[in-house]
C-alpha cells in the first residue's frame, strides 16, 4: 500500500484553518470587552482591575499569536493541496504519454 495524497481534503482543511483566524480574533476583542474594568469600577475594584487587564493582555497576546499560525498554517496547506494536486496531474500526464496513439 502506497502513500496517497487527496489534495481537496488537504484544501477543505486549509479552508478550516482559516475560518479559526476569524475564532481566535473574534476571542481576542470578547476578552478585551469583557476583561476591560474602566472608570469607577476600576476604583473600587483596584485589585481585581489590575488583574484583569494582565488577563486580558496576555489573552490578546496569545489570541493573536494563534491567529497568525492559524492563517500561515491555512497558506502553507493551500500550497501543499495544490502542489500535490499538480503533482497528480502531471504523473497522469506522464503515464498517459507512454501509450501509443490511437489505441
Amino acid at each position: 500500500m502506497g502513500f496517497k495524497v487527496e489534495p481537496k481534503s488537504i484544501g477543505t482543511f486549509s479552508e478550516k484553518m482559516d475560518g479559526l483566524v476569524v475564532d481566535a480574533n473574534a476571542a481576542k476583542t470578547y476578552a478585551e470587552d469583557w476583561l476591560s474594568i474602566e472608570g469607577s469600577d476600576a476604583r473600587i475594584f483596584a485589585t481585581i482591575a489590575g488583574a484583569a487587564e494582565e488577563a486580558k493582555s496576555a489573552l490578546s497576546e496569545n489570541y493573536e499569536r494563534l491567529a497568525k499560525i492559524q492563517g500561515t498554517a491555512a497558506v502553507e496547506l493551500d500550497k501543499a493541496a495544490t502542489m500535490y494536486d499538480n503533482t497528480e496531474t502531471a504523473e497522469a500526464e506522464r503515464i498517459d504519454g507512454t501509450y501509443k496513439a490511437g489505441e
